[in-house]
């Protein structure tokens, strides 16, 4: 089994549950052009919407989401 995206290590059940964990680390631009993609061919976002949100959340993922994936052993 396949698991994308932070929730499947969130709680130690979940990670207990995995024989192998791997986490992948892409460069910022590269998170940027999946969530364009996925947010204006998913949920019908525009381009500009999408950029408009990432700006706004920068704040929030440079203070905790960036540090709770790097260098992160569980």
């Amino acid at each position: 089994m396949i698991v994308e995206g932070l929730l499947g290590y969130y709680t130690r059940g979940t990670r207990d549950s995995f024989d192998v964990n791997v986490y992948l680390a892409p460069s910022e631009s590269l998170r940027a052009a999946w969530k364009i993609k996925r947010e204006t061919c998913k949920r019908s976002y525009t381009e500009e919407q999408v950029l408009a949100a990432l700006k706004n959340r920068e704040p929030d993922s440079e203070e905790h989401i960036r540090p709770s994936v790097s260098g992160q052993t569980w």
